[in-house]
């Protein structure tokens, strides 16, 4: 099934195309390299979306981007390309990924009466990207691999990124399809056309790790069975931290099915049946971070596509703003503003003290939900629906009830360059905490993050010796706002901000918000040194270009440095920035 993904190319694959492969030089290099590209490569870009709209799926789209990620790692490492920046567009104009792609269904044998003990060469912990990235490059090394993977949801490997974003672009589903095509569409495919049809992994699903013993290189698992192995990965990921914004362990049973907490298949499956039912008219959101304001943003869209206006969406934010955590406060009202001006109820600066069931006549079947606020006019809101969207904790109790290393201050279980944690364990994805040469111990919770340290752990797992040289990126797609951006480094509102823009007006203080912001880029910095990097509606340009500073460790002297790295242009082509600096708010 082809769904309603244009932004996801735009977004996902079109950065890559746009940007550069050559990570090694200087970044004024890299630029000049960039601006001779970038019009010829629209074009073909271009292509790409009319022909790739036809013909490719969510789930091919993914892997196209997973792919260039892949390509430009290795690039990075000193290996020769695989493919020229041409070759590389002119792959995403087929579709043969869709037919070679292995499913899921196909790749995986069920091991549902395994005897006790099992020892099996390789075990993955966990069902996400990391997990999935790691056993391609496992068998990509080795087609005659035995590995097993262990996960506690019904799914094999899937790609969360798409719950809050392109999965609300799917045509209407009936309740009795829903399952199969969130499956479909999220479920990865294996791209190993020289894996012998002989050779499948193992999976256990609906089951966890309750144990790990490293000196004995043995997991215990919830059903009792004992599982011995070589090589093990921890791609645990993370657990929402609910308890940031409700005390969930309080709420009334009798409305409990009334409140997700936005994570899995099955929370968006759920999410889907109320959004469809014409008797929830109110969905309200609690979290003003990237998952709450992304998914604020599809529902909203999806009820303007299909001129729904007996259904209201409504976010709730504890910040002062719309992503107010990781923007500078202009930026974040910004956004703010524009959300509601879309018909978002969003409250800033509210927090839910209590949920209280009660009932209306129109109702009868369902409890509607009282919420108790704090910091806004009205103390209470009705609704029938509560999405608590908020960030993640790692998953990281396995390694430390095992006595395994973990990172007391970014948390998350500690890794080496190798991904490896100690001896024949290795970590990947958000709950490897590693070692940045340019920022320092950190943790993140992006997608290509968890493409690049799964491929590493499961080349190390398999006898190879790849490390980690890596500047991960991530992006937000505010569908119906036309808003995007990508970001890499440090994303943080605590930080000093300079942001490059190209606007129609002039800035007046306090009026911000009335502004037409084109495009532009907003440098985070650490006291002199750049740290981070936000692109704005420039569909990838500048991407690398970021990297490369930031990995450089630039010192910057005055703004009018950061002014010229990536080049912002008015409305007639012209390099003329406007300039933004959170230290003095105001404009130089």
């Amino acid at each position: 099934m082809t769904i309603g993904w244009t932004r996801v190319l735009s977004r996902c694959t079109l950065a890559t195309i746009l940007g550069t492969s050559t990570t090694w030089v200087h970044y004024h290099q890299v630029r000049a390299e960039e601006l001779q590209d970038t019009n010829a490569l629209k074009q073909r870009a271009a292509t790409v979306l009319s022909k790739a709209k036809e013909s490719l799926s969510l789930e091919a789209l993914y892997k196209q981007k997973a792919r260039q990620i892949i390509q430009k790692y290795y690039r990075k490492q000193g290996l020769p390309k695989s493919d020229t920046l041409e070759t590389a567009v002119e792959e995403h104009l087929s579709s043969d990924d869709e037919q070679q792609g292995i499913p899921a269904s196909t790749f995986f044998k069920e091991l549902s009466n395994a005897s006790d003990p099992l020892c099996v060469p390789m075990v993955i912990v966990g069902g996400g990207t990391a997990a999935w990235s790691a056993l391609e490059a496992i068998y990509e090394k080795n087609p005659s691999a035995q590995v097993l993977v262990v996960t506690e949801e019904a799914y094999a490997p899937y790609n969360r990124t798409p719950l809050s974003k392109e999965m609300w672009s799917v045509p209407s589903i009936s309740a009795s399809k829903l399952s199969s095509t969130t499956r479909a569409e999220l479920e990865y495919k294996y791209h190993l056309p020289n894996l012998p049809e002989s050779y499948r992994a193992s999976i256990m699903t609906n089951v966890s790790v309750t144990q790990l013993y490293p000196k004995e290189n043995k997991i215990q698992l919830s059903n009792g069975l004992e599982i011995f192995y070589n090589k093990l990965l921890l791609a645990t990921g993370g657990k929402p931290n609910a308890s940031e914004l409700v005390n969930t362990s309080s709420i009334d049973p009798s409305i409990r099915d009334s409140i997700i907490t936005f994570r899995r298949i099955s929370d968006f499956e759920h999410l889907y049946n109320s959004f469809i039912n014409p008797k929830y008219r109110n969905i309200t959101i609690l979290g003003g971070g990237f998952l709450g304001s992304e998914l604020a943003c599809s529902l909203q869209n999806r009820l303007n596509q299909e001129n729904q206006r007996n259904k209201q969406i409504t976010l709730l934010c504890p910040e002062a703003g719309v992503l107010g955590k990781f923007l500078p406060r202009y930026l974040s009202d910004y956004i703010t503003k524009q959300m509601q001006q879309h018909n978002i109820d969003v409250r800033p600066g509210v927090s839910v003290f209590d949920m209280i069931p009660t009932q209306s006549i129109d109702t009868v079947d369902h409890s509607r939900i009282q919420l108790q606020l704090i910091g806004w006019n009205d103390d209470q809101h009705m609704t029938d629906q509560v999405v608590i969207a908020v960030g993640i904790t790692p998953r990281q109790e396995l390694a430390e009830e095992a006595g395994l290393e973990t990172d007391p201050v970014a948390g998350g279980i500690r890794v080496n360059a190798a991904m490896q944690v100690e001896g024949n364990i290795y970590a990947a994805g958000d709950v490897a905490s590693f070692w940045d040469r340019a920022l320092g111990r950190r943790r993140v919770e992006h997608w290509d993050h968890a493409v690049v340290t799964g491929r590493i752990a499961g080349e190390n797992m398999s006898g190879g010796h790849a490390t980690y040289d890596w500047e991960s990126m991530f992006w937000c797609d505010l569908v119906g706002l036309n808003i995007s951006f990508e970001a890499t480094g440090m994303i943080d509102a605590s930080l000093r901000t300079v942001g490059v823009w190209s606007l129609k007006n002039s800035f007046r203080r306090g009026e911000f918000s009335d502004q037409n912001l084109n495009e532009g880029v907003v440098w985070y910095l650490r006291g002199n040194q750049v740290v981070g990097a936000l692109l704005w509606n420039r569909e990838g340009k500048g991407l690398d270009i970021a990297k490369q500073v930031i990995g450089s460790k630039l010192q910057i002297s005055s703004v009018q440095d950061l002014t010229s790295l990536i080049p912002v242009q008015d409305e007639s082509g012209k390099q003329a920035p406007f300039v933004i600096d959170t230290s003095v708010l105001g404009s130089h």
